[in-house]
């Protein structure tokens, strides 16, 4: 091995584990701190606190259709609530989910191998929400129902129910312990006039100090393609008329999304958020006295097999750039390499060595020709110097040589 190829390898290790040292342990330390400071209150003060803060925040519904140029928000008061807050607890097969009874149905989700939690990817205290263009129903993004746990052969299932003189509402979530996704079920029965539109809506707020925020983005799919927007822009807003297969949010690494399961796709809209942040949300019609919205639910890595095992659309979210032709057969000889290494800096290491060695051959041909080159180098100088005023006779003796 030549001296330069061994020092570039010294040098590669040396790089890999400064920045394991200096970059991603110190990162992975304020990450759990980070986490810790978001797991919410278990008293009874706290939870009311929390909710009333979350309702002053968030929009319960909004007023527009889907084709309308103008949307309001209407934020209602949170109704007073008469007994301690509860929870109910969910495990996939890379992490754990916890629902409220209250607000926003997910509250908390975190992963087993990794320090991110949900809330460092939207950062805010709960995600996805149900709310109607009728504003006589946006108290209901705030209302605090019931909680029931079912075991099931296929895994468990938790059923949230709220009834009032007004709607009756189930929220149903399905979670199996070989599946990484959720199966998020929304029922409503209307006991008078029936709503035109349903709002299923995920908000996300940019936070450009943290370095895996800088990259922050709410999505939403239609038309065969991908949206992007930076949440830490605050965005117009816009109104998608063509169907829309998910909605999300994500960071540099990791994603949240909702997938419709509807027989129709929905409509979207996206509403910015100030100061900075978005809501984006799947647009549902409303034809009858009740309604059914399905739909499958992930947060995790942006790991491309993942992701197809849920939807094959949802690899999308990767963005590799104009390279994405070549980064597929990468990533998968990567993750190749990490099943028997477990490391992915070794993994990148020895994916390094192996293209190498595959693009030897050209590389050999190419040097080679350039030391050629460099023999014929004098010769053709000392050409160019007896020639220099008689450009046919240098151009017939370089062809000779």
């Amino acid at each position: 091995m030549e001296r330069r190829a061994f020092l570039a390898i010294l040098l590669s290790f040396g790089i890999y584990f400064g920045w394991q040292k200096f970059y991603i342990e110190p990162h992975m330390l304020q990450s759990q701190q980070l986490a810790a400071q978001s797991q919410p209150q278990t008293s009874p003060q706290a939870s009311t606190s929390a909710t009333t803060s979350t309702a002053s925040e968030t929009p319960a519904a909004s007023n527009a259709t889907p084709t309308s140029k103008t949307t309001k928000s209407v934020i209602a008061a949170a109704p007073a609530q008469d007994r301690p807050a509860q929870t109910a607890r969910l495990s996939t097969s890379i992490g754990e989910v916890v629902l409220s009874d209250r607000g926003p149905i997910i509250q908390s989700w975190t992963l087993n191998k990794y320090t991110t939690a949900l809330s460092g990817v939207t950062h805010q205290p709960g995600v996805l929400e149900l709310a109607f263009d009728d504003t006589a129903l946006s108290y209901l993004s705030h209302v605090q129902g019931t909680l029931r746990t079912e075991a099931r052969a296929d895994g468990t299932r938790v059923i949230w129910e709220y009834n009032d003189a007004n709607v009756q509402l189930f929220r149903t979530v399905t979670a199996s312990p070989t599946r990484s996704d959720l199966d998020v079920v929304f029922q409503a029965t209307f006991k008078s006039k029936a709503p035109k539109f349903a709002y299923l809506f995920v908000q996300a707020s940019g936070k450009s100090d943290e370095t895996d925020s800088q990259d922050q983005q709410a999505l939403l799919y239609t038309n065969g393609s991908i949206e992007r927007v930076s949440l830490n822009d605050t965005p117009t807003q816009k109104e998608f008329l063509t169907p829309v297969s998910f909605i999300g949010t994500n960071n540099r690494y990791f994603l949240f999304s909702v997938l419709s399961q509807a027989p129709w796709e929905p409509k979207g809209l996206l509403q910015p958020l100030s100061p900075s942040g978005s809501r984006t949300s799947m647009v549902f019609p409303i034809t009858a006295n009740s309604a059914t919205i399905s739909s499958k639910v992930y947060f995790g890595p942006k790991d491309l097999t993942l992701l197809r095992a849920i939807d094959t659309k949802l690899d999308t979210t990767v963005d590799f750039g104009w390279f994405t032709v070549f980064a597929y057969p990468l990533v998968k000889g990567l993750n190749f390499l990490y099943k028997y290494v477990h490391n992915y800096g070794v993994a990148i290491i020895l994916l390094t060595l192996l293209l190498k060695v595959v693009t030897f051959p050209l590389t050999y041909k190419s040097m080679k020709s350039m030391k050629d080159m460099a023999r014929l180098q004098p010769q053709l100088t000392r050409l160019r110097e007896k020639y220099k005023d008689d450009k046919e006779a240098l151009n017939r003796e370089m062809l000779t040589l």
